[in-house]
């Protein structure tokens, strides 16, 4: 298999890695709904839930069981990790099959303990406490937590019908017309940005193993595609050229690193390393930084 071949597995894999875990999350999320309305059994007068304090306890019942609805998203979470390291494998897979210097399972093997510590899941697939993939899991079931009680508190409040509250309640997690579950837009703005530039940072730690200059942007151009990337998307060039590029642009996040974050927050596009001979071929013209 040639390291092009083995680059599509890689992205192939990356994509359909998320794509299984939005698709899990959104099935989660229709579950807890059910869960949670079937729980919300409310006093109500004239098609109104009342205002009084045994709707307020079934409220704090609901806070307090919460936090038992969402352990599923324990194992989702670790279960994307596990895919960041495997990930992480098929990178350095690539980069032994393009590479004129031999690469070890000892290299590759540090190189997934360094990440798997970075991400926060050990070799044994141990989730490690305090670490980055702990915290996004208790976030996001915080994130949870306080939409699901703040709106059921403030239904309340303002005596809701229970028909509004039903409808706004489903809205709330599920989404609606062209609006992700809320899981899921939790996953895409946090996940899908921590699986794409974990495997930047592998990534650039081969090229600098291996003393790769040249890099390929590489990504299609749809129609959310930003201009940064579409101007760049599919050309080659050397790691000094991005010297010379703008990086005050507003999707470009405090302490922005172009090797390791690209586009910025979202973006799909990737940097695919290659040898001074492949950049030659892509047309470049490798002089301009040959020293005199």
């Amino acid at each position: 298999m040639t390291g092009n071949d083995k680059d599509k597995l890689l992205r192939k894999f990356m994509n359909d890695a998320l794509t299984d875990l939005d698709k899990a999350l959104a099935e989660f999320e229709k579950g807890l709904v059910k869960q949670i309305r079937e729980q919300l059994v409310f006093d109500v007068q004239g098609g109104k839930i009342e205002y009084n304090s045994r709707n307020f306890n079934l409220s704090n019942e609901i806070s307090n069981r919460i936090d038992e609805y969402l352990k599923p998203l324990n194992g989702m979470f670790k279960e994307v990790a596990k895919k960041m390291l495997e990930s992480a494998d098929l990178t350095g897979q690539y980069y032994s099959a393009i590479s004129e210097q031999p690469i070890t399972q000892t290299d590759i093997y540090s190189k997934l303990e360094a990440i798997g510590s970075s991400v926060g899941i050990d070799m044994n697939n141990n989730v490690i406490k305090g670490s980055y993939l702990d915290n996004l899991t208790k976030a996001a079931k915080q994130d949870i937590k306080n939409k699901v009680v703040n709106y059921v508190n403030q239904s309340i409040s303002g005596q809701a019908t229970l028909r509004d509250f039903q409808k706004g309640f489903k809205d709330l997690l599920l989404g609606g017309k062209g609006i992700d579950p809320s899981l899921v837009r939790y996953s895409k703005q946090y996940v899908h940005d921590a699986m794409f530039n974990v495997n930047a940072k592998i990534a650039e730690a081969y090229a600098n193993r291996l003393g790769l200059k040249y890099f390929v942007y590489e990504g299609d151009v749809i129609e959310t595609t930003r201009p940064f990337c579409e101007e760049r998307a599919g050309n080659t060039y050397h790691v000094d050229d991005v010297k010379t590029w703008p990086q005050a642009l507003p999707y470009f996040q405090e302490n922005y690193d172009f090797f390791i974050h690209r586009g910025g927050h979202n973006c799909r596009h990737n940097i695919k390393y290659i040898s001074e001979r492949q950049a030659k071929r892509n047309g470049y013209d490798i002089t301009k930084h040959k020293t005199k």
